[in-house]
C-alpha cells in the first residue's frame, strides 16, 4: 500500500477517535450529553438496587453492569452472570421487573426475554439540542 494513503488512513482513524468536542474530532455534543445521561441512568440504577434489594444487591449490580453490554437478557443469561441457581436468577429477574429496570418483551411463560428499555430509548430519543454560542 502506498505511504500517502497508510498515511490518510492513520488520519481518519485519528479523525475518528480524537476525544475532543472542539470539532477536529467526530465526537459531538449529542455524544457527550448521551455518555452524561448514561452516567445519569447507571447511577440511579445502581442505588436503586442498593437500596431495594437487600441480598440480591451483589447480583444485581453483576447484573445491571452486563445489561450495558448486552441490554436484552434471558433468564438463562442472569443465571450464567451470577452464578445462581434457575430459582434465584428468576427471583433477581422479577425484582429488576417490578422496579422497572427491564421489562419483558416476549409475552411468553417460557424462554421470556427482557430489554433495559431506559437504555435503549437513551440511543432512539432526539438528543436536546445544545445551544450555540455564536
Amino acid at each position: 500500500m502506498p505511504l500517502l494513503i497508510k498515511i490518510g488512513l492513520a488520519h481518519v482513524q485519528f479523525e475518528t477517535i480524537h476525544p475532543f468536542l472542539d470539532g477536529n474530532g467526530r465526537m459531538s455534543a449529542q455524544a457527550a450529553e448521551t455518555a452524561r445521561r448514561i452516567l445519569e441512568l447507571r447511577e440511579r440504577h445502581r442505588t436503586l438496587i442498593t437500596e431495594h434489594l437487600g441480598r440480591a444487591a451483589g447480583n444485581g449490580h453483576r447484573v445491571r453492569e452486563h445489561l450495558y453490554k448486552r441490554p436484552i437478557i434471558s433468564v438463562k443469561e442472569v443465571r450464567s452472570v451470577t452464578g445462581t441457581s434457575n430459582p434465584a436468577a428468576n427471583q433477581l429477574v422479577q425484582k429488576f421487573v417490578e422496579h422497572g429496570i427491564i421489562n419483558e418483551i416476549t409475552g411468553q411463560k417460557r424462554n421470556r426475554r427482557f430489554r433495559y428499555e431506559a437504555y435503549i430509548r437513551l440511543f432512539e430519543e432526539p438528543e436536546p439540542t445544545v445551544a450555540s454560542h455564536a
